[in-house]
């Protein structure tokens, strides 16, 4: 075996594993997308029933901002 024929080997196994690992990366970034979406989906189907007393508060003192809408929507998503 000459020594070009090493170095060739020895590049081609180096590449070899940086595949696998772009591979791997890979994976688990669409993995982690899918659960993101399945997470999410299953949130937005959930529709939310308000009762009187919350129609009567966001009428009488509406939500200031894009903040306090997100808070109350988390309040009543968890029931507190």
């Amino acid at each position: 075996m000459t020594v070009f024929q090493t170095v060739e080997a020895a590049r081609q196994c180096f590449f070899g594993l940086e595949l696998e690992r772009k591979r791997h990366f890979m994976r688990k970034i669409c993995l982690s997308a899918l659960a993101l979406v399945l997470m999410s989906g299953s949130l937005a189907a959930c529709e939310q029933h308000r009762t009187f007393g919350q129609k009567v508060q966001d009428t009488v003192d509406p939500p200031k901002g894009p903040l306090q809408k997100a808070g109350r929507s988390i309040d009543r998503a968890t029931g507190d």
